[in-house]
């Protein structure tokens, strides 16, 4: 049963997502350098704005907003005037700013610290009806174990569920891996896992790990990064990873 949905704006991952995602969830996105995970996470954050009406929050934790909209803009998604405004973009360097107290050295702040970036994710993505975090690795840099950063994740989904929003994050896996995530802790924090993975002639494999409380499309389905964003060839070709 599809039920309510909120529709990514990518269209053949939308069918296979039986529609989109589950309202209030969170939703991963994993795979290794180059498979667009970054191009997905602006995506959803960009036809919530401009198909869909919603508000959005984009954060780039490992690359500078400036250039991140200016290489969407090669794509067609103008991020800065999508809407009148329904997008916020923020990186580090702005993150940081907002982190330091009248007078203080905005230098010595931490964004990364757990308490602190849900503290500023609370303040910025209040009404905002999506969120993207891209990515999830700089938040593990502080943390000295894995099962310290699982605890603190599980923070950061509390706090996204409790903001309303439909959130999509990403991670990385590497590229001669099977695994499903850097840290082999992401996905059991999320509501949905889709896998990105480049193949041996050169073209890239999506398939929906699970989706929770959902039926989806369990095949992996050819995904092209085309001039014009995302192609996901849900009606023409199916594989197996």
């Amino acid at each position: 049963m599809a039920g309510e949905r909120i529709r990514t704006g990518i269209t053949g991952y939308d069918k296979m997502l039986n529609g989109g995602y589950m309202p209030n969830s969170v939703n991963l996105i994993s795979g290794c350098s180059g498979t667009g995970k970054t191009l997905f996470a602006v995506s959803f954050i960009y036809g919530g704005a401009v198909k869909y009406g919603e508000r959005g929050v984009y954060i780039a934790l490992e690359e500078d907003v400036s250039q991140l909209a200016q290489n969407c803009k090669a794509v067609g998604m103008d991020l800065e005037s999508a809407e009148s405004g329904k997008i916020k973009l923020f990186d580090i360097m702005s993150l940081q700013k907002m982190s330091a107290s009248p007078g203080e050295d905005k230098t010595k702040n931490n964004p990364l610290d757990m308490d602190t970036f849900i503290d500023l994710l609370k303040k910025n993505a209040a009404g905002a009806q999506r969120i993207a975090i891209d990515s999830l690795v700089p938040l593990s840099l502080k943390y000295a174990n894995v099962n310290e950063f699982r605890s603190e994740l599980f923070r950061l989904r509390v706090a996204l569920k409790g903001l309303g929003t439909t959130s999509l994050l990403t991670t990385e896996t590497l590229l001669s891996s099977n695994d499903v995530s850097r840290f082999g802790v992401e996905e059991f924090l999320s509501d949905s896992v889709t896998l990105l993975k480049p193949t041996d002639d050169e073209g890239s494999l999506l398939r929906i790990h699970k989706i929770r409380g959902s039926d989806h499309l369990r095949d992996a389905v050819r995904y092209e990064i085309t001039p014009a964003g995302i192609r996901v060839s849900y009606d023409d070709f199916k594989a197996t990873i």
